[in-house]
């Protein structure tokens, strides 16, 4: 569980770039949940079941462009997702149904400072 904390942090610290902040800060550090927790997504716990009420309940989410990649080796499913009005992606990892990774990615504005005080 550490470790894929660690990742999806390393991840964001990686993805500094020049979009919007606040609609940055809004949609990663405003969650309903602390960590690793993210907008209620536990990895290791949430179901993949779940995955279309979460996108369903998501304002931030752009239920349009979401797309399924199964039986992917490793994983049962990868979800591939855009939020809106930022230009940021997330893929969701799945194995044995239960969320094992979400990868975050695109324009972030926000230095690695802040990214590891806000964590």
């Amino acid at each position: 569980m550490k470790n894929r904390f660690l990742s999806i942090l390393l991840c964001l610290m990686t993805l500094i770039g020049c979009q919007n902040k606040s609609s940055f800060s809004e949609i990663f550090f405003n969650s309903e949940c602390g960590l690793p927790c993210w907008n209620n997504l536990i990895p290791g716990q949430s179901i993949e079941d779940g995955f279309q009420d979460w996108i369903d309940k998501s304002p931030f989410i752009d239920g349009s462009t979401i797309s399924k990649i199964s039986d992917r080796g490793f994983f049962d499913a990868i979800y591939i997702i855009n939020f809106k009005d930022i230009k940021v992606g997330s893929n969701l990892y799945y194995k044995d149904h239960k969320l094992y990774a979400l990868w975050i990615s695109g324009k972030l504005n926000i230095s690695l400072k802040n990214l590891i005080l806000a964590t």
